[in-house]
C-alpha cells in the first residue's frame, strides 16, 4: 500500500447540494467495516437532514459576502440564496480516515467552494450537529 491510496465508492451519493463521493482512507491496510459504517452514518445524516449541511455551507459563503471584490474575482455573486449554492461548489466528498493506530476514525464532509478553493470547507458530524473542523 502506498501512503496516498484511498478507496472511492463507485456510486455518487445524491444530495440537495449535488452528488457526493465517498472516500475511505485507511492509513494502512484496507478499509474495514467500521469505516464503512461511519460512511453510512454520514450518508444517512446528509439524506435525512439536507438542510443542515446546506445551512453550514451557506454560513461559510455568507462570511465571504463582505468581500465583494473577492467574490467577483471568483465569479461568485454576492447575493446567493441557500438553494443557489450548488453551481458554485466543486468537489463534494464524504471522507473517512482511519489513523495509523487502527482505532481512531476521523470523518468529515469536504466541500470545495468556488469562493474558497484554496482552503475548502471541512465539516464534521458531532452527534446531531455539524461543526467546522480542520483537515
Amino acid at each position: 500500500m502506498y501512503a496516498f491510496d484511498f478507496w472511492v465508492h463507485p456510486v455518487y451519493i445524491p444530495s440537495a447540494l449535488g452528488p457526493f463521493t465517498v472516500e475511505l482512507r485507511p492509513d494502512s491496510g484496507e478499509p474495514d467495516l467500521r469505516m464503512v459504517d461511519e460512511a453510512k452514518a454520514l450518508v444517512s445524516f446528509m439524506q435525512k437532514h439536507p438542510d443542515k449541511l446546506q445551512e453550514k455551507i451557506y454560513e461559510h459563503y455568507q462570511s465571504f459576502t463582505a468581500y465583494s471584490e473577492w467574490l467577483a474575482d471568483c465569479n461568485v455573486p454576492g447575493n446567493l440564496e441557500r438553494n443557489e449554492l450548488m453551481q458554485y461548489l466543486g468537489a463534494r466528498d464524504i471522507v473517512i480516515i482511519r489513523e495509523e493506530d487502527m482505532q481512531t476514525i476521523n470523518s468529515c464532509f469536504y466541500i470545495s467552494p468556488r469562493w474558497d478553493t484554496e482552503h475548502a470547507i471541512y465539516i464534521k458530524l458531532d452527534g446531531i450537529n455539524l461543526e467546522y473542523c480542520e483537515p
